[in-house]
């Protein structure tokens, strides 16, 4: 059966959404109160708003008939009583609505977060994306909840008020109201699904437009290395243009019943004017229950006009805000943990695979159905388990294996055949899609993950890294441990050692990705932080990748004595040691295919003598410090005077076009609108007037009156329309012209001055302070405007009709609402904005650092925690809004208030004049009435101002990147292509903290053609050195020669044509594969595309696929392997055709087998070019019959 809303709405949107977020007021009930509270407040203002009409229609009716009387200064009491507690219920009603949208918005996110954290890894959508639903879309519930709904009780209730306020003077005009009103929601319902579909395309554009904005700013650097930096500022331009486009479609819908909704207030009131006048004048004698009407009750029926059709003008203002929520919520829904999820409807179609139920969650369990898993040393038991990912790919296929307690097994296999999948599934990481899997003989599907991960330890191929020192990191894996055993974990995993090194020791702060450290050292501090938890279950998926042989032989020994007596899955490339294992377990194709003990030790492995490979003639090395060090910080990278101007007026300048007419057309819409009101009650008063003779009556002019009312009424309804599209259309391109502004400032600070920056933090700055920019036009510049220019003209005109004294006393309450007023928000605003830009930022910064790395927090337990700070942030922020609107709340009842005041004001100073004979009753009725006009131009401006601050510090934070420095500066014309690709190093020194060298008087010769690999022990400096020769950075002394000339001498364009690198960690994006490769070389064919593959010996794997090379890589390649993305890497380096290829640690996360074959197809692809491969693996260097050994 059809629920009651989609019965009387067909264009309704799906019941889930609609009934979710109903459901979301009766969850709580403080949040019903405040909500009852706002709608009651709102229709209490609408009682007060008919007695003001009536009550001013009498003093103004007695103007124009009977000045000499005089004003009665009671009613003059009441009426500032009256105006008085309107504001003040208009403050109510503001504060109740936004304190109900806060409660729902925390409680949302809340449910959000737990429900993204309950998602298998796989199904999780992107950190970006995440992020915009739990910051962008969750905000797009707070309109909805703080003013719709109250404003739908106003409609409910302030029409009826007013049709039977009229009726007892004029039928006709009562009956003309009601007949007109049930169009208006026929309208919205008719354009509500165009909404709804319109603001869902926005926000799936706007979280594409974030996950695109935060790949783009990760792979920044390898970009760069490729060449392609610069051209990627077309793509942040598609994108921003994307999202203009479509926010452009949603505020299109909005403008137009906006704009059907001005059509019918401003007819209503000419028609009403027109109507009234007739009558007065006695040439209309229909619609009155008898003896005509009277100006008083005339002037009540058109004051209540506008008031009738304001309610639902304002709901159709707020409309989008019901189509914005209900666009939002689909996502959100999604996200919901299965408790809340199901008690929503789920809609027969869904809209995305992310919106259906079948979503796995993990530990999503009803409560007290969980099954404890028995203490002691634990035994796992894989029966028949199967994993197929949602996009298809086939990760285990019927695995059958046993694992006793207190064994210690390793898990072997070709790159891409399920080993980290496997554990994956003991993690409790992904439920297996077939089979189970028993812990103690307890099914891991019944039990409670939490306490099932709280009993074991893991490091994964790609540890996460968090904002913090190394110890707090380390700290992760038992936040409960002492500094003592924080420092002894890193010393068995040898931490100490490199971190007596770092500035400040274990405290020393980590960039983003653990930036500062080499990919070795960080593979030990993931040691470090495994260790510290004392579990029975240890689960290493390849923890000695990055390691040289002699650091990786001591750890494996340590492992080896701390890993009795409790069971151990490790997952490597190496030959599996005897002296470590007691079984070796072999996956292809996600099965198991072997499983046999190991009987006797294998020294293959163990490290060799110093020497033992020798360097290849005429290339020397002089010995490095063997430590690393932190990147320098962003402030190293500003330049003098702090951060530059960001270039708003020139950006707005070449707008200047539709900026300009935007200003026009509002200056029109605003004198229309106020001139409308004040014709009409001239109109009517000189009409009743007249009417007081016959001669009089005969000869008033009706016609040109009444032709300039309906010219306003029509002007008012265009020239709104066309001011609100052009000026959102400018104002959206104006902000993506500064999205490309500030990318193009970003880009040349990669590689080297990004090092470590927080991708959070510049996703913030490209998405939220860029949006926090739109309204100094929308919302601040273009109605301080209006305001100003249409006031000075009303004080101008009142000057000359009633004299100086009455335009200034009117025109001194009127600067206090657009000069003091304005002033003083700005000074409130300031402090509250910066505070609540600045908590945005960081709420942005720690939602993707902890979205991305919620797999470690959950498997160490640290998810509550950060959930807690997260939703601690989040806290705060809302509280630094609520504050706001609470400011806003009482600018707006002050300029409802002032507005009434200043009309009161002229009202009682010019009516002796009246009285006199000096002015004519029915101007001053006209003069006050729009002095009255004059608060609907006045009220946009509070909200404007208030916001500045936000505005400001947005702008600084943008300033900041553009003040930022490039660690290396090109030159734009550099030399042409050499003749040869000799390299030659003379003395070359580098050093990341002062005293502490990385590298110190290292000479070498690289001639044209060399392989030579690059060796030596974990962060003596092999990365720096292959950094140096591609000019990530500069020396510090010595230099770097290319064909016989400096290395700096070459542009960034030519250099990258002649020398590639890929980095240890070369960024996959989200994209299919073939859109990565052609990252390199955006022209190559699918020809080209096969070859790199196969020479990367990845063809045979993406042949596999069911897409083929257009299957997507996922979010930082999460559809990959660690083997397979190197590989990635290595083939997207080949389709550059570079002379000169260095490659860094290609191998790592490769079975010995498909590394051998790998160099060799390198060798053979890359002969008579140069190859420099680092490397800590032996027979690597033997393959590459060369070595440059690092000591």
């Amino acid at each position: 059966m059809s629920s009651p809303a989609t019965t009387a709405d067909p264009a309704s949107p799906p019941a889930s959404a609609l009934a979710w977020l109903k459901g979301l007021q009766h969850r709580d009930r403080a949040t019903r109160l405040w909500l009852g509270l706002a709608s009651a407040a709102a229709v209490l203002g609408a009682g007060l708003a008919i007695a003001q009409a009536w009550l001013l229609s009498g003093l103004l009716a007695g103007v124009a008939l009977a000045p000499a009387a005089g004003l009665p200064a009671i009613a003059l009491s009441v009426l500032a009583a009256v105006l008085v507690l309107r504001g003040l219920l208009a403050w109510v009603r503001h504060r109740a609505g936004a304190e109900a949208g806060r409660r729902v918005r925390e409680q949302v996110r809340r449910d959000a977060l737990d429900g993204f954290a309950a998602l298998a890894r796989s199904e999780r959508p992107g950190a970006a994306a995440a992020s915009a639903r739990l910051m962008e879309q969750v905000e797009a519930l707070d309109d909805y909840h703080a003013h719709y709904l109250s404003q739908l009780a106003l409609v409910l209730a302030m029409p009826p008020m007013i049709a039977a306020a009229v009726l007892p003077y004029s039928w006709i005009a009562a009956l003309g109201l009601l007949a007109t009103a049930p169009v208006i929601p026929m309208f919205m319902v008719l354009i509500g699904r165009s909404v709804e579909a319109a603001s869902q395309r926005q926000f799936d554009q706007l979280a594409r437009m974030g996950g695109q904005f935060l790949d783009l700013l990760k792979g920044l650097p390898t970009l760069k290395l490729l060449g392609r930096g610069p051209e990627q500022a077309e793509v942040v331009a598609a994108s921003a243009d994307g999202y203009r486009r479509s926010t452009l479609a949603v505020l299109r819908i909005a403008f137009l019943s906006s704009a059907v909704l001005e059509l019918f207030a401003s007819v209503a009131i000419a028609l009403t004017a027109v109507y009234l006048g007739l009558s007065l004048l006695g040439r209309i004698d229909a619609g009155f229950w008898g003896g005509g009407i009277g100006l008083r009750e005339a002037l009540f029926v058109l004051l209540l006009a506008p008031e009738f059709y304001q309610p639902l003008r304002q709901l159709g203002a707020h409309y989008h805000a019901r189509g914005q929520a209900l666009g939002a919520a689909p996502d959100l829904i999604a996200l919901m943990p299965r408790s809340v999820a199901a008690a929503v409807p789920q809609p027969a179609d869904p809209r995305s695979p992310g919106a259906s139920p079948a979503q796995t969650r993990i530990g999503d369990a009803p409560v007290g159905a969980f099954e404890p898993v028995p203490a002691g040393p634990v035994g796992l038991v894989f029966q028949n388990v199967g994993l197929r990912h949602a996009d298809g790919r086939l990760a285990l296929d019927g695995v059958d294996l046993r694992i006793e307690p207190g064994e210690r097994v390793a898990i072997v296999g070709e790159s891409g055949v399920g080993k980290t999948s496997l554990l994956d599934v003991a993690l409790g990481l992904a439920a297996p899609t077939a089979g189970r899997v028993l812990a103690n003989g307890v099914d891991l599907a019944r039990a409670d993950v939490s306490a099932w991960r709280a009993r074991l330890a893991w490091v994964g191929q790609r540890p996460d890294w968090f904002a913090g020192s190394l110890r707090e990191n380390i700290r992760l894996a038992c936040p409960g441990a002492g500094d003592a055993a924080v420092e002894r974990a890193a010393l068995r995993a040898g931490v100490a050692g490199f971190a007596e090194g770092l500035p400040s020791g274990l405290d020393t702060p980590l960039g983003e990705d653990g930036a500062g450290l080499s990919g070795g050292q960080l593979q030990r501090v993931a040691f470090a932080r495994a260790w510290l938890r004392d579990a029975p279950l240890w689960l290493l998926d390849e923890p000695t990748a990055h390691l040289d042989q002699a650091t990786a032989a001591g750890l494996l020994q340590t492992l080896s004595g701390l890993s009795q007596g409790r069971t151990l899955l490790f997952v490597t490339h190496r030959q599996p040691d005897a002296r470590l294992f007691d079984r070796v377990v072999t996956l292809a194709g996600g099965r198991v295919v072997s499983s046999a003990a190991l009987a006797a030790p294998d020294d293959e492995e163990l490290p060799e003598p110093c020497g033992a490979v020798q360097p290849a003639p005429g290339l020397a090395a002089t010995p490095t410090a063997p430590h690393g060090a932190l990147a320098a910080t962003e402030a190293a990278g500003r330049s003098r005077g702090g951060p530059g101007p960001v270039p708003l007026v020139a950006l707005a300048w070449c707008r200047r076009g539709p900026f300009a007419l935007s200003l026009l057309l509002g200056l029109i819409t605003v004198f229309a609108g106020t001139g409308l009101l004040a014709l009409s009650g001239w109109f009517i008063s000189a009409a009743a007037v007249a009417g007081l003779g016959v001669a009089s009556a005969a000869a008033f002019e009706i016609f040109r009156p009444g032709a300039v009312i309906r010219l306003f009424a029509m002007l008012r309804t265009a020239g709104r329309y066309g001011e609100r599209l052009i000026s959102h259309d400018a104002t959206l391109r104006l902000l993506a012209d500064l999205r490309v502004w500030a990318f193009r400032r970003m880009e040349p600070l990669a590689p080297g001055r990004l090092a470590g920056a927080r991708s959070g933090d510049l996703l913030q700055r490209l998405v939220g302070d860029v949006d926090a920019l739109d309204g100094l036009f929308l919302r601040t510049a273009a109605p301080a405007i209006q305001a100003w220019v249409l006031t000075a003209l009303v004080t101008v005109g009142l000057a000359l009709a009633f004299g100086a004294t009455a335009a200034l006393a009117t025109a001194a309450t009127l600067v206090l609402a657009i000069v003091v007023l304005p002033a003083l928000l700005v000074r409130q605003g300031d402090r509250l904005g910066r505070a609540s830009n600045a908590r945005q930022a960081l709420l942005r910064q720690a939602l993707v650092e902890n979205l991305r790395g919620v797999t470690t927090l959950q498997v160490y337990g640290g998810w509550s925690d950060a959930r807690a700070t997260l939703l601690a942030h989040a806290r705060r922020w809302q509280q630094l809004q609520a504050r706001l609107d609470d400011v806003e709340g009482w600018s707006q009842a002050a300029s409802l208030v002032l507005g009434g005041v200043a009309a009161l004001v002229l009202l009682v100073i010019a009516a002796p004049q009246a009285g006199a004979g000096d002015v004519a009753g029915p101007w001053l009725v006209g003069g006050v009435l729009m002095v009255l006009g004059l608060s609907e131009v006045h009220a946009p401006l509070s909200g404007g101002f208030l916001y500045a601050g936000q505005q400001r510090a947005a702008a600084q934070r943008l300033a900041e990147v553009a003040a930022m420095r490039p660690a290396v500066r090109f030159p734009e014309r550099g030399c042409e292509r050499p003749q040869s690709a000799d390299l030659s190093v003379r003395g070359l020194g580098f050093t990341y903290v002062p005293g502490r060298p990385v590298l110190s008087g290292l000479d070498l010769d690289l001639p044209a053609g060399s392989h030579l690999a690059l060796m030596g022990p974990s962060g003596c400096g092999k990365s720096t050195l292959v950094a140096l020769l591609a000019r990530c950075m500069d020396p510090d002394t010595g230099r770097i020669e290319l064909g016989g000339r400096p290395l700096a001498a070459y542009s960034e364009r030519r250099l990258r044509q002649l020398v590639t690198l890929v980095p240890q960690h070369a960024h996959v994006f989200d994209a299919s594969l073939a859109d990565n490769l052609r990252f390199a070389a955006p022209q190559a064919n699918e020809r080209v595309l096969w070859r790199a593959l196969e020479v990367a010996q990845l063809a045979d794997w993406v042949r596999a696929q069911p897409q083929g090379i257009e299957t997507r890589a996922g979010t930082f390649g999460s559809a990959l392997s660690g083997g397979q993305a190197r590989r990635l890497g290595v083939a997207r380096a080949l389709l550059r055709e570079a002379p000169i290829v260095m490659l860094d640690e290609p191998g790592e996360g490769l079975d010995p087998a498909t590394e051998a074959r790998l160099i060799a197809a390198l060798r053979g692809e890359l002969a008579g070019r140069t190859l420099l491969v680092v490397t800590h693996r032996p027979a690597v260097a033997v393959a590459m019959g060369g070595v440059l050994r690092l000591a």
